[in-house]
């Protein structure tokens, strides 16, 4: 009897993964160009200036918007830009990014720098339409 308790236990197709997790926006982005090019300022001594297109991408299949884009350069101290959502929508069209939606933002930075390479550092802060705070950090190397 013993036997046919543990053939009967171990026939079964069924497989327990444990919870699901509950589904969450997620911030992806591809930056243009990749390096960033980061060029002398015009009039500015040791300061450059490089432009970014972000296209931020929500891959989580939850929509977000976003609260705070702050981005900076590795090579000056702070954040050479801070971006609230009014100056997200200015820049934008809006401060939304629909669930697998796409939004690109555009932004130029300046900063003083003895070498021309560095790194810009991105720091995104939004709320997905599930109430999660959704944070993102990384950013790309300048040549």
């Amino acid at each position: 009897m013993l036997i046919a308790l543990l053939a009967g236990a171990c026939s079964s197709s069924e497989v327990s993964t444990g919870p699901s997790e509950a589904p969450r926006g997620r911030l992806d982005l591809v930056y243009f160009p990749d390096p960033a090019v980061g060029v002398p300022a015009p009039g500015q001594g040791s300061g450059r200036v490089t432009r970014v297109e972000m296209r931020i991408r929500e891959a989580g299949g939850v929509g977000v918007r976003l609260v705070r884009v702050q981005v900076g350069v590795s090579t000056d101290p702070g954040w050479a830009l801070s971006l609230d959502a009014a100056d997200i929508v200015a820049r934008a069209g809006s401060d939304r990014i629909e669930a697998r939606g796409l939004l690109v933002l555009l932004v130029e930075i300046d900063y003083e720098a003895d070498d021309i390479f560095g790194d810009i550092q991105v720091v995104i802060e939004g709320t997905d339409d599930l109430g999660n705070p959704i944070d993102y950090a990384g950013g790309l190397p300048i040549r």
